[in-house]
């Protein structure tokens, strides 16, 4: 499941969770990921099945790159199967970018990666 593309200038504020059996990626100039599900659930969760790899090239279960910020609001989890987490700002490398993550987020990989960062 991908959610805009890497040329995009568009701000998301996601408010709903979703399971995918390949990779969830959102790509886009800012994405707030809030905790006031919209659907009645309790949090946002995130969950792929998408496993690991097995070889030199990883998979990529959820990806977020942003050309400025990303910000997890409280009790946003995202769970892949083994796959990695990559959440990258600032992806066009204009110095703008930053990432914020509230309390009680949860990020489990399973034995992938884990990655934030930025082009800085």
């Amino acid at each position: 499941m991908t959610i805009g593309k890497p040329t995009d200038t568009t701000w998301y504020y996601w408010h709903h969770g979703f399971s995918a059996t390949g990779a969830i990626a959102f790509y886009a100039d800012k994405v707030w990921f809030y905790n006031t599900p919209r659907d009645g659930a309790a949090k946002v969760i995130f969950n792929t099945s998408l496993a690991s790899s097995g070889t030199t090239t990883p998979n990529i279960g959820f990806t977020a790159k942003m050309k400025d910020r990303i910000w997890f609001q409280t009790n946003v989890s995202v769970t892949t199967s083994g796959s990695d987490i990559s959440m990258w700002s600032d992806s066009d490398s204009n110095s703008a970018g930053a990432q914020y993550y509230e309390a009680s987020n949860v990020f489990t990989s399973n034995g992938g990666d884990i990655t934030m960062g930025d082009n800085r």
